[in-house]
């Protein structure tokens, strides 16, 4: 890389500068609070997120004006830093600077990802990528590489090949971190959906098992997307089966529910339904059971679960006296709840990140 011209020097010597002062301490006040004044806020004068927020915009500038090598730089720098806000010398425990400032902090992310990006050759570019993703303090969940392709004033060039790359790259290495941001967790479904499309996605579902979650969700998002209610019924069944997790395994019943009310299977819809009443008690998904069971059915449907009262209410003590006293007394006024009662008109608790 050819060396960095005065300006930019002066830039990035200023964020130097800048890190080694918050490191010092120098703007952190002990908080002299009593009993009523507890809000007090333990930093002097905010001079520190006028100054990181002013550093940013210069790096965002840089990109934007296609100087990615000094902007790559600046962005490292300045977003390696909120690691310290660990650092109770620093920031101490009442204050977050990813939350004090004012920049757009996701940008922030992706600019300095397209940084990176820009700076190297293809061959490279999926292993320093993820590498610089990985290593960064905060991973904002809307840093996706839909929105890394997005990014900047002109095309990413070379981003099929980068997606391919990077999807093959991460089922090599398989899931690493337990907690925190995993790219096998949070990148893979994406890259494999860029670069090999549904098919590609769900050949990928059947190795792993179906029990990568973030994946299920990437297929199901293609497959509602094209209306493919088959292909998203067997994979959101599929999952259901494999997963552990309570949450998750109702998100599949939930998204399969849906795939198979779409496709005209009503009585399979209302067993889904069912199963994420067993699952998780509550109004809500009694009454999206019961509605969703064949015209006339839920009555006796109904009749049949009241054998099982006592079971549920052995396995879910903290479901809720209303639950239990409304299903103790059904008939009174159950049939009024079901018919103002909202239907699940689309499948959303998979659709957010």
């Amino acid at each position: 890389a050819a060396p960095f011209l005065p300006s930019a020097l002066d830039l990035l010597g200023r964020i130097d500068d800048f890190i080694e002062e918050l490191e010092s301490g120098i703007h952190y006040r002990e908080p002299e609070w009593g009993d009523d004044d507890r809000d007090d806020y333990p930093f002097d004068d905010e001079v520190w997120v006028d100054a990181w927020d002013e550093l940013l915009a210069e790096a965002r500038q840089a990109c934007l004006k296609g100087n990615w090598e000094l902007g790559a730089a600046a962005y490292e720098k300045l977003l390696h830093a909120f690691a310290l806000q660990d650092d109770e010398d620093v920031f101490g425990e009442e204050v977050c600077p990813e939350h004090a400032l004012e920049s757009d902090l996701t940008e922030a992310t992706l600019l300095y990802l397209r940084g990176v990006y820009e700076t190297l050759p293809a061959s490279s570019r999926a292993e320093s990528v993820l590498a610089a993703m990985e290593e960064l303090y905060l991973h904002p969940a809307e840093a996706t590489l839909a929105a890394l392709q997005a990014t900047g004033p002109e095309a990413l060039e070379g981003f099929q090949e980068f997606v391919g790359d990077l999807a093959s790259l991460l089922e090599s290495r398989g899931p690493e971190a337990p907690s925190g941001w995993d790219g096998y967790r949070d990148w893979l479904p994406e890259a494999l959906g860029l670069s090999r499309g549904e098919k590609g996605l769900r050949d990928f579902l059947i190795r792993s098992g179906f029990r990568h979650i973030q994946a299920c969700r990437e297929h199901l998002r293609q497959t509602f997307g094209e209306q493919a209610w088959k292909q998203a019924l067997d994979t959101a069944r599929a999952a259901a089966k494999v997963l552990e997790d309570p949450r998750e395994k109702a998100e599949m019943l939930d998204a399969a529910a849906y795939a198979a009310a779409q496709a005209g299977l009503r009585a399979e819809s209302a067993d889904f339904r069912h199963a994420i009443w067993r699952l998780e008690p509550g109004e809500f998904h009694l009454l999206a059971w019961l509605g969703s069971c064949p015209p006339g059915t839920w009555q006796e449907s109904l009749a049949e679960e009241l054998g099982e009262l006592p079971t549920l209410q052995e396995r879910f003590p903290t479901a809720g006296s209303e639950l239990w006293a409304l299903l103790r007394d059904p008939w009174s006024d159950l049939a009024d709840r079901l018919a103002k009662a909202q239907r699940p008109q689309t499948w959303d608790r998979g659709m957010r990140r």
